[in-house]
Formats: C-alpha cells, structure tokens, sequence
C-alpha cells in the first residue's frame, strides 16, 4: 500500500548547495547527462562512470583520500535501460559506510530507478539496488538509505528535484516513489485472504519443473503437488548431481548421510507412487544449457506445464554487508536473477498454467532484512520480474 503526500513543496533549484560534505555519484554511460546535471547541484559532488569498469575501479580506489566523511551516495545506475552487476558496485557502498561517523548527521544512501514500481515495469535495471537500499538502514543505524522511484516519463529536470527532495528528507521512508505529483512511501497494509478456488487437475502430459527441487522447500513442494494436483511427470534440477540410481539401495542401506537418504526416499516414494521422476544438475545461470535442458525434457517427458523456481543460496559466513565479497555476493545472486532470466527465455512457448517465484518476506519488510543485504537484493529482482511478466504468463512471486 502507500501513503501519498502532494510535491507542493519539493525541493527547489539549489536546495542540495548547502551540502558541504562530497557526494558520490554512481551512474552509467546510459545516464551519464544525468549524473553531471545532478552534481552541479551539489558543491561537491564525484561521479564514477561504472559502465568502464578500469576507471570505476580507480576512481573507488580514491575514496579514502577524501579528508572530510562522505555526505552519502546517489546509485543513478537504475535509471537507465541496462545496469552493471549489483555485485560489481558494493565495494563502493561497503566503503563509505565503514568511514560514517558514528555521531553527526547520518550517511544518506539513495538508489533511483525510472518506472521500475509501475504496475509492469518494462525494464528492470534497478530492480536489484532497490532491494539492496530499501534495507540497509535497517543493518546499519549510522545511515538512512531509500530506494526512489519516479515516472518513466520524468524528464532529467524533474528527476534531479525529486532526488534534492529525497536528499532532503527527515522521515526514514525506505521505499518512495514520486508518482502523477505524488510522493508516496510504502506501507504494509493487513487485508483478507481471497476464498480458495477450485483447482483443476495438472494435465497428465504435461511436467512440473522445480528448481532446487532435489532438497529441502523445492522437493517439498514437488511431493505434496504430486499428491495434491496429481502431477505424474517432474523435472527435479538442482546446483550438485545426485549419486548414480544403481548406488541408492546401498545409501539408504548405510545410512551414512541421514539428509541424503531423507531425499533419496521421497523421491523413491514419488516413484512408487507412478510418477516420472527426471533429476538435473544444472547451472542456472547458463542460458544455452537451460534451453538444452528444456528441449531434451519436451523430447523424453513431454512440455512444461509449471514451473516452481525455488533455487536460492545463502550466505551464511559473511553476513554483515560490510564484509560481503563481490565474489559471494553474485554466487547468491545468480540463480535467482540471471537464472530466472534464463529460465523464462528457455520456457517460451511451453504451455505454462503457473510460473511461481519463491521469494523472500525480507524483500518486502526491510526490518526483517538485516544480514541478508545479498540474498534481499535477489529477490527483489524475483518480485519486479514477476510484475514485468505478468502481462504475458501466468505468474506470481511468494515472499514467504
């Protein structure tokens, strides 16, 4: 839901001159204009471009030389078509947040997207830092960060004073949009459950797809949709292979690995119960092997009728976002951004009755977020593509 509030008094030209700490600015070659037209605002102002990575890397580098502590940093990168690799620029952030002082005015952190809350965005560049901003704050209690969405007609102008306005602002609103002159702040709003409606039977020759489906939320849901739904026929991938089926009857017989056995025996039970069970090691992330393994599935079982995409990591080492590495930032990344991507280029045209994206409740309530920066900002991209789908499939994201 939101809370909306008229732009009558939206920051003026000038207002962000008063602004003596240095300012970074992160943009692209697609927003470059921007970025110049907003740091003439500022008296101190730094842009790094982050579509030419060598000089992004220098420019990050320079940071600590600065004498004075950083005001804060405006993440440009999501307003324009195409965005670098959310992973790419956290060191950056992870910088500036370390030198905030303790005391004094807190370190200002905004990320701004173009269109991105509409009902289906077209693009999703920011989809990712406005799940990373939305929750930093709620990490870190030295800084206030936000994402800002505004319309996708805004012209440079109006964009440069919304962001004064942001800049500006008391309140500790994560998520805002500037919206027909509107600035409104998202909210959580108690409303009823719709009544259950009749489900139809899964069509017998059609596959049920679920990904991390070979352990733990992804095979739970493949055997109670088994049992549910009468699906007969699953495609089960997941990040490792499966022992060898002629070495099952002696794994179960050992019991030596307990939650490999637990597995092996549910999925012998769904076996049992008629059910054709095809298991993938598969590298999400890998556009041409998706599609390999969709048109070898459509060859052996028959087309894709559903697709549950459960497939997530957690970093569970380097919680806290300061210390996170770019490396393991993307590893969490990956199956749930470029792996949906692949997977719904890969499922075109297959007869889908449900596409369903487990998400996360931490992507929607930044309070809950704290030390999950990587895996908050995955699936906030899972509920943006949902939205930007939904006008061609039958899709829904679950923040669970």
């Amino acid at each position: 839901d939101v809370c909306s509030s008229d732009l009558a008094a939206a920051a003026t030209e000038g207002a962000l001159r008063g602004v003596a700490a240095p300012v970074l600015l992160l943009a692209t070659d697609h927003v470059l204009a921007l970025a110049r037209r907003l740091a003439a605002e500022f008296a101190h102002a730094r842009i790094v471009n982050l579509s030419d990575a060598d000089e992004a890397a220098r420019e990050l580098s320079r940071l600590d030389e600065a004498a004075a502590p950083w005001a804060g940093c405006i993440d440009l990168a999501g307003c324009g078509a195409q965005a670098p690799a959310l992973a790419d620029s956290i060191g950056a952030l992870q910088k500036l947040i370390a030198r905030a002082p303790v005391q004094g005015a807190p370190l200002r952190l905004l990320a701004v997207s173009r269109g991105l809350e509409g009902e289906h965005p077209r693009q999703r560049a920011g989809a990712t830092r406005a799940g990373l901003f939305r929750m930093l704050q709620s990490e870190y209690g030295k800084l206030r960060s936000r994402h800002v969405d505004v319309d996708e007609t805004l012209d440079d102008a109006a964009l440069v004073r919304a962001v004064a306005t942001e800049w500006l602002a008391e309140d500790d609103a994560a998520e805002v949009r500037h919206h027909a002159g509107q600035r409104q702040a998202a909210t959580l709003q108690e409303f009823a459950a719709p009544p259950s409606a009749e489900v139809a039977p899964f069509p017998a020759g059609q596959v049920l797809w679920v990904t991390g489906g070979t352990r733990g939320l992804g095979l739970l849901c493949a055997d109670h949709l088994a049992r549910t739904l009468g699906i007969r026929k699953l495609v089960l991938c997941g990040r490792e292979a499966l022992p060898p089926r002629e070495r099952w009857n002696d794994l179960l017989a050992t019991g030596a690995d307990a939650a490999l056995a637990a597995r092996l025996r549910t999925l012998r039970a769904l076996e049992d119960r008629g059910v054709q069970v095809m298991t993938l090691a598969l590298p999400l992330a890998d556009g041409a092997a998706v599609q390999a393994a969709v048109q070898q599935v459509g060859e052996t079982l028959g087309p894709v009728g559903g697709l549950l995409h459960c497939a997530g990591l957690l970093d569970r080492d380097d919680p806290a976002f300061v210390r996170k590495t770019g490396r393991g930032f993307a590893a969490v990344m990956e199956p749930k951004v470029a792996g949906v991507d692949a997977l719904l280029a890969a499922l075109q045209g297959q007869p889908l009755r449900f596409a369903v994206l487990f998400s996360s409740v931490s992507a929607a309530v930044p309070s809950l977020a704290g030390g999950q920066s990587d895996y908050v900002a995955a699936n906030a991209y899972l509920d943006y593509t949902a939205r930007a789908f939904a006008p061609e499939l039958p899709i829904v994201s679950v923040q669970w």
